[in-house]
């Protein structure tokens, strides 16, 4: 019993420092666009409301240089089926995918969504 207790708590300590890190991490991915503290690299669904609604499905911050751009990607009317291996495999092929390098276009977020 006391091994098991052991164990966890070893486990939880271990996870902690890693949250203590990764909140290090997160704090210096950080970045303002149009004097608003946005996360950078983290796509997120654009909501009813935001700029780009029935537009565009989500967004994501990216630094360029110097300059934060905001990359929209994903048509609003299409679920995403990437549990379908042929779908998978189809939309992959017509994005070029393997080629799809540069974080400003929509393009290598929409790949990597998939």
């Amino acid at each position: 019993m006391v091994k098991k207790w052991a164990k966890r708590k070893k486990a939880w300590k271990k996870a902690w420092r890693w949250k203590k890190w990764e909140w290090k991490e997160r704090k210096s991915e950080m970045a303002k666009y149009q004097g608003k503290s946005v996360r950078l690299n983290k796509p997120s669904r654009i909501t009813k409301g935001q700029p780009g609604f029935g537009r565009k499905k989500f967004k994501v911050f990216v630094k360029s240089g110097s300059k934060v751009k905001k990359v929209m990607f994903g048509d609003p009317n299409m679920k995403i089926k990437k549990s379908s291996p042929a779908r998978r495999k189809s939309f992959r092929a017509r994005h070029r995918c393997s080629t799809a390098k540069d974080k400003t276009t929509a393009r290598y977020w929409s790949c990597k969504m998939w």
